[in-house]
């Protein structure tokens, strides 16, 4: 986090000017702050609308294969001969392989989607964690003559 250099000045007239420094340090370590709970609220909602378009994606795919599944097992109940028979039914086996590989994907997608929740989630704890310390580097005196 940045945070505005602290400057204590040292004058006959610095009470009022030294509140208004300090009044600036506040509001700017508000604004700063503020950005930071901004950034994960962002990121936790990247990562909600990322997530919900993997998972629906992969389920739109899978719920695709299942009705041209459907329509081909409709087909090879109305097919003439054998030969029409045997070629919808190979489409039907490679249509439910294909349907397989969707559902493990679709737990893929989720097991990645915790990942990155988890991930979310360490680096909250990480920005709570974190302590800041504030340190006057330098002092600045002068008289008005």
């Amino acid at each position: 986090m940045i945070r505005p250099l602290r400057i204590w000045i040292a004058s006959s007239a610095s009470m009022d000017t030294r509140l208004v420094v300090e009044s600036y340090e506040q509001e700017e370590y508000l604004l700063f702050s503020g950005f930071d709970d901004a950034d994960a609220s962002l990121d936790h909602e990247k990562l909600e609308k990322w997530a919900d378009d993997m998972v629906l994606s992969a389920e739109k795919a899978l719920a695709d294969t299942k009705e041209q599944i459907k329509a081909l097992r409709r087909q090879a109940r109305q097919a003439v001969t054998l030969e029409e028979q045997h070629g919808i039914q190979q489409q039907v086996q490679k249509l439910e392989k294909q349907q397989r590989r969707q559902r493990q994907d679709i737990f893929k997608a989720e097991d990645e989607i915790m990942e990155k929740r988890d991930a979310l989630i360490e680096s909250l704890e990480r920005r709570l964690a974190q302590h800041t310390a504030t340190e006057t580097l330098f002092t600045i005196r002068w008289a008005v003559a």
